[in-house]
């Protein structure tokens, strides 16, 4: 076989791949994606989802439903229906003559990744985790479409997982408006949908201190409650919040409040005196 003809094999293998994921528009891209049949699309009128009791996700579940409403059955129904199966992942080795073993192997090894088989009858999606559940879920509901009140899913195989460990995003929270309540779980969920795991909150003076309660006066600081309750909230979602809170600079507005100029490094200063010791006690007591 000549070069050039091997070179013609090789291009068409990866524009038709290439092309595929663009019909698809996942974001994060997937490792992998392999059309399984010459039709494009599945029509479907309802959907039923089932979960193997490993790898049940009640986020993704909340997801299908948001997705579907009241045409996302509790049974099958006789026709037309979308048999959406999560399913725990034992066996690699059945997916060897279709997927890379590169891939495979690090499906294997994260707990985050999944495989998507999209047919005839419905979708099979395979994982060890209910964090792989929620990643699968995130990217059909990216796969799917809508026309004329009925859904279409189109048929491919689908392989992914992480290549990083730690994906998000820091958000100043301390500059400008700060976020409501629900705002902040729309962003917790923003992140989550496009598979990344952690929101990291940049704090000044936006939390309230309870034994300084001068410390975020003025400002609209989140109380003790409201954080316990997106961190509950983040961690249904599969991400980790991780704050970071400012304690050396940018505190010329705390500074400057009476209780506080003590800690200053010369007066009207808006770093911490890092040579005193009261400076360390003060951070250990408002942390």
């Amino acid at each position: 076989m000549s070069r050039n003809l091997i070179f013609a094999i090789l291009t068409f293998f990866v524009v038709t791949l290439t092309a595929v994921a663009a019909d698809l528009s996942v974001i994060p891209n997937p490792k992998f994606i392999s059309p399984e049949q010459k039709e494009t699309n599945k029509l479907f009128r309802t959907a039923v989802v089932n979960f193997s009791n490993e790898v049940y996700d009640k986020a993704s579940l909340i997801e299908l439903k948001n997705y579907f409403g009241k045409k996302l059955l509790t049974k099958m129904s006789k026709t037309g229906t979308l048999v959406i199966n999560f399913n725990f992942l034992k066996d690699l080795d059945v997916f060897r003559h279709s997927i890379p073993g590169q891939v495979l192997d690090s499906i294997a090894s994260h707990g985050e990744g999944y495989i998507i088989v999209s047919g005839e009858k419905g979708v099979d999606v395979f994982v060890r985790t209910s964090t792989g559940t929620f990643y699968a879920t995130a990217t059909l509901l990216q796969m799917f479409g809508k026309a004329k009140g009925d859904y279409t899913v189109p048929m491919v195989k689908v392989a992914d997982y992480p290549s990083m460990k730690i994906r998000g995003i820091s958000d100043d929270i301390s500059r400008g408006q700060i976020s409501t309540f629900e705002n902040f779980k729309k962003i917790i969920r923003f992140c989550a949908l496009y598979k990344m795991n952690t929101y990291m909150p940049y704090i000044e003076n936006e939390y309230d201190f309870k034994l300084y309660p001068d410390f975020s006066k003025g400002r609209a600081p989140l109380t003790k409650e409201e954080v316990m309750k997106l961190d509950d909230y983040a961690r249904l979602y599969h991400v980790e919040i991780i704050p970071i809170f400012e304690t050396l600079g940018h505190m010329e507005d705390v500074l400057l409040k009476p209780e506080f100029q003590k800690y200053a490094e010369f007066p009207g200063a808006a770093t911490l005196c890092v040579s005193d010791d009261s400076t360390y006690v003060f951070l250990r007591n408002l942390l």
